[in-house]
C-alpha cells in the first residue's frame, strides 16, 4: 500500500471514530490507551492528556485503582476484571469480536458513579502496531429504568400478597364470619416531599376503592 493510502486510511479511521456516538479507544498490547474518540472523552469527563498513554483502568477511573492507589492490572480484582480479560481475548483470537458487560463504578471528576457496560473489544493492526479497539455503549439509563420497573413490580407484587393473605383469612365475630378486604394504594417512587407522596399514595387508595375495591393500584 502507498504511503498516500496508508495516510488516507489512517484519515479515514479517525474520521469514523470521531464520529461515533459510542466510546472507543485503542489499546497497546500492555493495555495502555492509545487514543480515544470524543465520545469517550465526554463518557469519563476529561482531556487526552488524562487517559493517553495510562493503563485503561487508570484512564477511565476504574474504581479497583481508585480506591486501591495502585495501577490497572495490580488490585486484587483484576485478575477477574471482564474489561482487562475481553481486551486479553481480542489479543489472542484475533479474527473474533469478544464481548463482555460490566457494572461498576467509575469515578468521573472525583465522584464515584455506578456505571452499567456492554463492552465490545477487536484485534486491529493500527499504524503497523498490533492493538485492540474497545467500544464502550453506556447503557447506565436503561439498566436503571429496568431495576426502577423491577422495584416497581416488587412492590406491587408484596402488596397484591397481603391483599390475598386479608382476603382469605377467617374474621369471625360472635360466631359470624366476617368476610374482610383490603384496597391498597402503592407510590413506587419517592419523588415528592413526605407530605406530597402521603396524598399521592391516599389518592391511589381512593382509586382502589373507587374501582372495585379489593384490589392494589400503583402510580
Amino acid at each position: 500500500m502507498s504511503d498516500k493510502n496508508i495516510l488516507e486510511n489512517i484519515k479515514l479511521t479517525d474520521f469514523l471514530l470521531e464520529n461515533l456516538s459510542t466510546a472507543v479507544f485503542l489499546v497497546d498490547k500492555n493495555l495502555k490507551v492509545k487514543k480515544v474518540n470524543s465520545a469517550y472523552k465526554e463518557l469519563f469527563e476529561k482531556n487526552e492528556e488524562e487517559v493517553l498513554n495510562k493503563l485503561c483502568g487508570n484512564s477511565m477511573g476504574c474504581s479497583f485503582a481508585e480506591e486501591s492507589g495502585k495501577i490497572c492490572g495490580r488490585t486484587k480484582e483484576c485478575e477477574k476484571c471482564n474489561i482487562r480479560n475481553c481486551i486479553n481475548s481480542g489479543f489472542e483470537n484475533i479474527e473474533n469480536v469478544q464481548n463482555t458487560y460490566i457494572t461498576r463504578e467509575f469515578y468521573i471528576n472525583g465522584i464515584a458513579k455506578m456505571k452499567y457496560f456492554r463492552i465490545k473489544t477487536k484485534y486491529v493492526n493500527y499504524e503497523n502496531e498490533d492493538m485492540a479497539i474497545i467500544a464502550i455503549d453506556d447503557v447506565t439509563e436503561l439498566e436503571e429504568e429496568k431495576n426502577r420497573i423491577k422495584e416497581r413490580k416488587d412492590g406491587v407484587n408484596v402488596m397484591e400478597k397481603i391483599r390475598e393473605i386479608v382476603e382469605k383469612q377467617s374474621f369471625i365475630y360472635e360466631g359470624i364470619k366476617i368476610p374482610v378486604t383490603i384496597s391498597i394504594g402503592v407510590l413506587s417512587e419517592i419523588d415528592e416531599t413526605f407530605e406530597e407522596c402521603i396524598k399521592i399514595a391516599d389518592k391511589l387508595l381512593y382509586e382502589a376503592k373507587e374501582s372495585g375495591r379489593n384490589r392494589v393500584v400503583s402510580d
